[in-house]
């Protein structure tokens, strides 16, 4: 992400930079800690990052995908 943006604000352009979270940012499980943490530190990345590049219009934004119900007898081939 560093090296684009740089290149970005050298030139003048706008850009953006979407990152993919998780709900386990928020919520723990057991036997999640690295994922959990992980996702965490991403989305504070993202709200630090667009505290810092918004003035050079560098817009940063993550996506947080909830939950969902996959029935594991569907056969996917």
């Amino acid at each position: 992400m560093s090296q684009e943006t740089r290149h970005a604000i050298a030139a003048g352009r706008t850009s953006a930079v979407v990152n993919i979270t998780s709900v386990a940012a928020k919520r723990a499980r057991p036997v999640t800690a690295h994922h959990s943490t992980s996702k965490a530190a991403l989305a504070t990345v993202t709200m630090a990052c667009t505290i810092e590049l918004g003035h050079a219009g560098i817009r940063v934004n993550s996506v947080t995908p909830g939950s969902f119900s996959v029935d594991s007898e569907v056969n996917l081939t």
